[in-house]
């Protein structure tokens, strides 16, 4: 199996149920980690930042275990903000790296 198929497949199902079973935000974050792995330039940040995945699959626990249900909640709105925001950076960066370039660091002169 692909590395990311049998994450897919969960994340879809959650994506697809979590709202039946009371949790809309377990929907809003599987669809974040589908997103996240649904692309290739995705699975290239995935890869290179495997805490990305880990970090939607812990959330979905944490939610779960705390009832966290929506986004209305502080820490769900919290949650998905952090989530959509290394989401991005990592795609960012997974971009630069598959065209070779480096993020511009300015030289400290001493």
């Amino acid at each position: 199996m692909r590395p990311f198929s049998q994450l897919m497949d969960v994340a879809h199902d959650i994506k697809g149920m979590g709202a039946s079973y009371g949790y809309p935000l377990a929907t809003e974050i599987a669809a974040s980690l589908c997103r996240l792995i649904e692309t290739s330039a995705g699975k290239a940040a995935a890869r290179a930042e495997p805490r990305l995945a880990s970090a939607h699959v812990d959330s979905l626990r944490a939610i779960v275990r705390d009832q966290i249900k929506s986004a209305e909640h502080p820490t769900g709105r919290a949650v998905l903000k952090m989530l959509a925001a290394e989401v991005e950076k990592a795609r960012r960066r997974a971009a630069l790296s598959a065209l070779r370039i480096t993020p511009f660091s300015p030289c400290l002169s001493a």
